[in-house]
Parts: structure tokens; C-alpha cells; sequence
């Protein structure tokens, strides 16, 4: 005799393994619910690039990290988040919380080129902040700050952000600097170079390639001082 193959579960005289599968089903289809649920809220929204950065991970070097510059009023300081009024319309313009950390972020006073804290910044300032560019999709819209400069003096023109590619002595003993993005910059000889968090002016041996920089030029582009950031950053889960 042939063996029949049932199309049945589970046997009909057993009731418990019925409600057993049943309820094994329910919580799978659940779990595929929520997990669609999270994978919507947590969806990311890609905006306007400005230039690559290599860094994620805590003290782990990466590839190609986008960051664009926006200028905001700051609306609240709280638990290492910033809440912002974006005002740069060629990037992103309107409201958007912005996560700061000991890894991720770095201050930067835009007055004297010092290390800045979170402290510093207050409801009603006016900040100049790198973010990258994978933005959560919420409201407001969530992303992580690389570097935020304050207490920028009045017409003063903030800092260019930029990772190097090659800083090359010149004969006439200034410095040729290029990013990583092409842009070259003229450096004179006695352009005061710091180092993020000693707060002390350093020389131009503590400048290499793949090194972040904040550099800050006068009215005729030419740079009047640099300052050289940590070479790692975190990664913040949003």
C-alpha cells in the first residue's frame, strides 16, 4: 500500500500540537511585522554631498564618510543632542536634531581655533556644524554632527572641513596644501598650525595625508590658520 502524504499539520485528534503550530504562526508573522515597522522607522534619507571623510567605528579607520556644512541657530542643548533651525538653503534648510558624542563629535571655538564644549553652546547661538549626510527620516529629521563650530566672530567666515591629500613645502618656505576633494590652498611659512585639544600652537610636522583639517582663510583665500583634528571618529547609531 502507498504511503498517502497529508496535506494536514498536524494530526486532527491533536489538539495540542494544533494550538502549538498556531501560535509558532502568529509569532512569526508578528516578528515579520515589527521588523518591517523598525526597518521604516529607521529608513535613512540620503541629502546633498560635499565631500568624503574616511572615518567610523570607535578608533577604527573606514572608507568614504559624506559630510556637508550647514550654518543653524540653535534652538535646545540637551543629553548630547542638538536641536537646530538650519538656515543653508544649498544643503538643508529647516529643522534637524543633530547627536553629538565623545567620539563622534569635535567643538571647535571659530574664534580662536581652541577646543570648544557642548557646555559652550547655548539656546539662540548661531553654529556652523559638519554632518553627515545618511539622515533618519523622522521629525525632525536625526543625524550626527562631526564637527561643530561656535562663537564664530561677527563677519567672520568660517573654516573650510577637509581631509588631506598631500601638504607639500614650497622653496619659498610656505606650504602647498590640497583636500582630498582637489582644492588646493597656499599656506605662508608662519601660519600658526594647533592641535585639536592642546589648546597650544604646534608646527607643520603634525600635518601628513589622510589628516582632518579645519582651515581658516582670509578675504584673499589665503590660509590664516589650521587646525588639525583627531584622526579617528566613532559611528553613532541613530
Amino acid at each position: 500500500m502507498k504511503n498517502k502524504l497529508s496535506i494536514d499539520w498536524f494530526p486532527p485528534g491533536n489538539t495540542f500540537k494544533r494550538k502549538l503550530g498556531f501560535i509558532f504562526c502568529c509569532t512569526g508573522i508578528m516578528t515579520i511585522l515589527n521588523s518591517g515597522i523598525a526597518m521604516a522607522q529607521s529608513s535613512v534619507l540620503l541629502v546633498s554631498e560635499t565631500r568624503a571623510e574616511e572615518a567610523y567605528g570607535p578608533g577604527i579607520e573606514a572608507e568614504q564618510m559624506e559630510t556637508m556644512r550647514i550654518r543653524a541657530i540653535v534652538k535646545e542643548v540637551e543629553d548630547e543632542k542638538i536641536l537646530v533651525e538650519s538656515q543653508s538653503e544649498e544643503t538643508y534648510c529647516g529643522e534637524i536634531l543633530l547627536h553629538t558624542s565623545d567620539y563622534d563629535t569635535r567643538f571647535v571655538n571659530g574664534e580662536s581655533g581652541f577646543r570648544a564644549e557642548l557646555s559652550d553652546i547655548k539656546a539662540g547661538d548661531v553654529i556652523y556644524a559638519d554632518i553627515r549626510t545618511t539622515v533618519a527620516e523622522s521629525l525632525p529629521p536625526q543625524t550626527t554632527a562631526e564637527v561643530i563650530i561656535s562663537q564664530m566672530p561677527e563677519g567672520g567666515s568660517a573654516p573650510d572641513y577637509i581631509l588631506t591629500d598631500a601638504f607639500e613645502w614650497q622653496e619659498d618656505e610656505s606650504w602647498r596644501l590640497v583636500s582630498s576633494s582637489g582644492t588646493v590652498y597656499q599656506v605662508p611659512k608662519d601660519c600658526p598650525v594647533i592641535s585639536y585639544g592642546m589648546n597650544e600652537l604646534s608646527s607643520f610636522r603634525i600635518i601628513s595625508e589622510s589628516n582632518k583639517l579645519l582651515v581658516w582663510l582670509d578675504e584673499a583665500n589665503t590660509v590664516q590658520r589650521i587646525v588639525k583634528l583627531p584622526a579617528r571618529w566613532g559611528l553613532q547609531v541613530l
